[in-house]
């Protein structure tokens, strides 16, 4: 059986609450704090660092699971533009077919740092 290297180390799970503007959380949203209210968070937005990643929302989407990028876990993201190990990372503003949210590299503002890219076409493991 062939073997493979790196992958996906979780983060812990918080479960949250989609700020009131926010009607269509999907599952593989990358989310920021939102202060707005009592554990809120917003999708993310083109040059805003993730916290984490909606991994599921429940069926009247007002209560999201998110998994937090916390120091040691490794996230495997969709990824836009070109990006070289060692880069920072943060949201583009786009999701992927499958409906996740797509990081670029950010060297000056950016989170995480990229340890593997194209291990999964077109994706990128960023170490938190």
């Amino acid at each position: 059986m062939a073997r493979t290297i790196g992958g996906h180390i979780p983060g812990p799970t918080l479960a949250v609450a989609p700020k009131t503007a926010w009607t269509d959380p999907a599952v593989g949203n990358l989310v920021i704090w939102d202060t707005t209210g009592n554990h809120f968070v917003d999708e993310c937005v083109a040059d805003e660092n993730p916290i984490g990643q909606v991994i599921a929302v429940n069926p009247s989407k007002t209560i999201l699971t998110v998994e937090l990028f916390t120091g040691g876990m490794v996230t495997v993201l969709p990824y836009s533009g070109t990006v070289a190990r060692g880069d920072k990372v943060e949201a583009d503003g786009t999701v992927d077919g499958n409906g996740a949210g797509k990081v670029r590299a950010d060297n000056v503002n950016g989170t995480g740092r990229v340890i593997a890219v194209d291990r999964v076409a077109g994706y990128a493991d960023v170490y938190f």
